[in-house]
């Protein structure tokens, strides 16, 4: 049923995502939830997302901006499992569990900056992939620790994404110290370039410097909800689930099985960034379903028993809806 529609490879299962997504931030869209839950990342705007968001100011077109930035990233996502081969159907399951997953924190359903911080994410996963293959891979991870240190400039704690960098270098490529030395110039140019117009604009680095210290140190946002809490768990099962088979599952190519490896030391990294940083939330939650959609999707859809992926994938709508519900 549920399965088989989005197992299909067809556009018109993407407009029903579509579809699907603007249901689940519809309250949210026309202003019916008005509560404020603020985060970490409120109390202190970093410099390329404060720039950005001060040529928009009406709530309403902010939040449809946010919308549409999910499903940049939704579509962003097909891009990286099909290009890459990491699922072996053509299928748009994991664009349907990315929109459940991350749609389903109700106080994340506006702008905010880990939503333009993970398309960098998606354009980083895609590098590091294509440097397994590349002769030459010196300014791919140039590109991609830029792309860090730039993320970190809109959300700071996107910095800390910096080790899978040299996680991947270590899971795909032999040793080659440029490889090291690149990655650690990528991570500095953007704050070289910071410094620099910040002094040619006669601003004091210091100011951001003391902006950078006072963001690690405000407290991350309130306790969550129970229905919530039972979700993150229930996704919790699915990964590990989904993990296990892919550790049995002995037909995957040695590339495929690298991309995966990553994957996991990203999901592991995510988890040490939450509980050892106290000014991360649950926003980590969208960072994280890039690779999780994909290795639930590819569990759900290499399942011999169709009708267990199919209470599976029911239950994760059923929680969905209940957080929409209850949480309000």
């Amino acid at each position: 049923m549920i399965l088989s529609l989005f197992r299909r490879n067809r556009s018109s299962v993407l407009v029903l995502v579509a579809i699907l997504a603007a249901l689940l931030w519809s309250k949210s869209i026309i202003g019916l939830d008005n509560k404020i839950f603020l985060f970490a990342f409120d109390e202190h705007d970093m410099p390329i997302y404060a720039y950005l968001i001060q040529f928009v100011s009406n709530p309403l077109v902010l939040k449809i901006i946010a919308i549409l930035l999910l499903l940049i990233q939704a579509f962003l996502l097909i891009r990286i499992y099909m290009k890459h081969f990491l699922i072996e159907n053509q299928t748009y399951l994991p664009v349907l569990i990315f929109i459940l997953t991350t749609s389903s924190i109700i106080p994340l359903q506006r702008m905010h900056p880990v939503l333009l911080s993970n398309i960098l994410l998606i354009f980083i996963i895609d590098l590091l992939y294509i440097s397994f293959k590349a002769e030459n891979s010196l300014s791919i991870y140039f590109q991609a620790a830029f792309y860090v240190s730039v993320g970190s400039l809109i959300y700071l704690n996107f910095i800390f994404f910096a080790p899978i960098i040299f996680i991947s270098i270590i899971i795909l490529k032999p040793y080659n110290w440029r490889d090291w030395i690149v990655s650690i110039a990528g991570l500095i140019a953007p704050f070289l370039i910071l410094w620099a117009t910040y002094f040619l604009f006669d601003i004091d680095f210091n100011l951001f410097i003391q902006q950078v210290l006072n963001s690690f140190d405000t407290e991350k946002a309130g306790k969550l909800p129970i229905i919530f809490v039972v979700f993150l768990a229930y996704i919790f099962f699915l990964s590990l689930l989904a993990i296990h088979h892919i550790l049995l599952y002995k037909k995957f190519k040695i590339s495929t099985r690298k991309f995966y490896l990553i994957f996991f030391w990203f999901a592991i990294l995510n988890v040490i960034i939450f509980f050892s940083l106290k000014s991360s939330g649950i926003e980590l939650l969208l960072p994280i379903s890039i690779p999780l959609s994909i290795i639930i999707s590819n569990y759900l859809i290499s399942m011999k028993k169709k009708w267990l992926a199919e209470v599976f994938l029911i239950l994760f709508f059923i929680l969905v809806f209940l957080i929409q519900i209850l949480s309000r």
